[in-house]
C-alpha cells in the first residue's frame, strides 16, 4: 500500500511540474509578444501607438500575462474615428482585443 501511495504522489508531482512548465511557457510567450514585463510598462501608449495589433486601445498594461490586461479606449487621439474619451472602445479596438 505504501508503494502505491508513493507512486501516486510521484505521478501527481510529475504531472504538476509538466503543467507548470506549460503555463510558464505560455506566460513567456505573452511577455515576448507584447514586450511588457510588468504593469509599469505600457503595450500601447496614451495615443494608442505601440503594439499595432491592439490599435484602438490606449495605455494597455499587463496584470497577469495571457490572462488579464488593463487599458482604455483610444477615442480622442484615434486616427480615423476621433470622439470623446468617455465613450466605450471604438469598433477597431474591440476587434483587435479579440
Amino acid at each position: 500500500m505504501k508503494y502505491i501511495v508513493g507512486i501516486l504522489v510521484l505521478v501527481f508531482t510529475l504531472s504538476s511540474v509538466a503543467q507548470n512548465s506549460e503555463i510558464i511557457q505560455r506566460i513567456r510567450a505573452y511577455k515576448e509578444k507584447y514586450k511588457a514585463i510588468c504593469a509599469g510598462e505600457k503595450i500601447t501608449d496614451n495615443r494608442g501607438n505601440g503594439y499595432e495589433d491592439l490599435y484602438g486601445t490606449r495605455n494597455m498594461r499587463p496584470i497577469l500575462h495571457g490572462v488579464a490586461y488593463r487599458g482604455g479606449a483610444n477615442n480622442f487621439y484615434h486616427r480615423s474615428d476621433k470622439r470623446d474619451n468617455h465613450n466605450p472602445l471604438p469598433q477597431d479596438g474591440l476587434q483587435n482585443l479579440c
